[in-house]
């Protein structure tokens, strides 16, 4: 059973913010919508090409604060991370940051079905 969903942005993506925003617009709509209720986690990917100078002179697609930005208008939540998965930056702490919060959110669903079944009783 799925207890949370995690995304993971290509912030070299001129389309990431739209593209996540059609991945929940699709959660809402498979099913009952359920999936789109669930506990998210979003992750963006690539920092280290998607906001470094890389002395070509190229326009890089947005800055990072515009990408957060802009991300925190559509995220029902604030549940936001950074990573580098080449260069291993933020990888560590994702894993450790998700396996607490999906515990925690896995605690708080067993506590809950416990209070439905002492009611039901």
């Amino acid at each position: 059973r799925c207890h949370v969903i995690l995304h993971l942005l290509d912030a070299t993506s001129e389309k990431c913010v739209e593209e996540y925003a059609m991945i929940n617009r699709e959660l809402l709509n498979y099913g009952t919508g359920k999936l789109a209720t669930m506990p998210q986690v979003v992750v963006v990917n690539k920092l280290d090409v998607a906001f470094e100078d890389d002395g070509e002179g190229v326009d890089k697609v947005r800055s990072k604060d515009e990408l957060e930005e802009e991300l925190k208008q559509v995220m029902p939540h604030s549940r936001l991370m950074w990573i580098s998965a080449l260069e291993e930056e933020g990888v560590d702490d994702l894993m450790e940051r998700v396996a607490m919060f999906v515990k925690k959110v896995k605690d708080a669903s067993a506590a809950e079905e416990r209070r439905r079944d002492v009611e039901d009783a």
